[in-house]
């Protein structure tokens, strides 16, 4: 395996907040790795301020910058990427996020602790708004997964985003990203897990993920996206006989519940929306004993006060959704 081998760094872009396009373009050139490029696709942006930022970093030998010649959508964007990379390792950050330092080091050290090139890396993240400080970390823990072993933790949702993650660029070549199969990054991730030899997960914060009022993401057609993702590997879990299948029809039924919530939270009455999620209700409350023990401690919490008071919990979980989604309407 090269010592120093080359890494590309993805930034999808479109119509981003100038100041936090700066901080984020400032965070991936301020790297301790000097083998790397980043690649940055810019989604047919409108907006003067971003495009302003664009041509300024453009300058940089280190930058490549490409313009779509009309809005893909991240879709196809997330694919044009992976095309046009040409290095030994890649990786996407969002055009909003921050990374420290060390972050291309950790993961490409990461990913030559199994000595074979068809190692990915995954490291933590944690979500910020407006402050963020990575922790300094003199002795960094590893594990270790198969690739069976990676995909069970995948589909628990603990590796699921692209970001935080550097992958073999011959793990994601000929993918290509469609809205019917669900979230762009997750079908990413999924497809380079299916392709590896095994998953090093980092245990340190690598990535910090910058929460926007878009983040929030109310809008059905993005909460259909994750359950279809949901729906396709649980088939997949399926028909492998994987242990996670049980859990996976939990987190489908609880995503059908969330997409009729959303759907319908302006024009519907909590006697119809309990009619309509009655199957989901029974499908959750049977797996109560057998899922748990995937769960975190606040979700099996989540998951012990609905078996316990399910008609209860449910009609004020669908009440504070309706009254959450109510709030960020009135903002956008």
């Amino acid at each position: 395996m090269k010592r120093f081998p080359s890494v590309c760094i993805a930034i999808l872009v479109y119509n981003t907040n100038p100041n936090m396009l700066q901080t984020c373009l400032n965070s991936v050139l301020g790297q301790d790795y000097n083998n790397f490029k980043v690649l940055v696709i810019d989604d047919h942006s409108t907006s003067c301020e971003t495009l302003s930022i664009l041509e300024l970093y453009g300058k940089n030998k280190k930058i490549s910058i490409i313009r779509n010649p009309t809005n893909l959508g991240i879709h196809k964007s997330r694919t044009l990427a992976i095309e046009l990379a040409s290095s030994d390792y890649f990786s996407f950050v969002d055009h909003d996020d921050v990374i420290p330092p060390n972050y291309i080091s950790i993961l490409v050290d990461a990913c030559c602790q199994c000595k074979n090139n068809n190692t990915i890396a995954k490291g933590r993240y944690f979500v910020f708004k407006e402050r963020w400080e990575f922790k300094k970390t003199e002795k960094i823990r590893t594990t270790v997964y198969t690739k069976n072993e990676a995909i069970e933790r995948l589909l628990l949702d603990n590796m699921s985003p692209v970001w935080a993650s550097m992958f073999p660029l011959a793990t994601l070549k000929g993918i290509v990203c469609d809205p019917k199969y669900g979230m762009d990054d997750v079908q990413c991730t999924y497809y380079a897990f299916l392709r590896c030899t095994n998953v090093v997960f980092v245990h340190v914060d690598i990535y910090a993920y910058r929460y926007t009022i878009n983040s929030g993401m109310k809008n059905n057609a993005f909460l259909k996206q994750c359950l279809k993702t949901f729906e396709i590997w649980l088939e997949y879990s399926k028909t492998q006989n994987l242990k996670v299948t049980e859990f996976l029809e939990y987190r489908v039924a609880l995503g059908k519940i969330k997409c009729l919530i959303v759907e319908h939270y302006n024009d519907m009455k909590w006697k119809d929306f309990k009619q309509l999620i009655s199957k989901e209700r029974r499908i959750i409350t049977e797996r109560y004993f057998r899922v748990q023990k995937y769960l975190s401690i606040k979700n099996k919490l989540h998951l012990l006060l609905f078996v316990l008071f399910e008609r209860i919990y449910c009609r004020e979980y669908f009440k504070h959704r309706v009254k959450n989604y109510r709030a960020l309407e009135k903002r956008d």
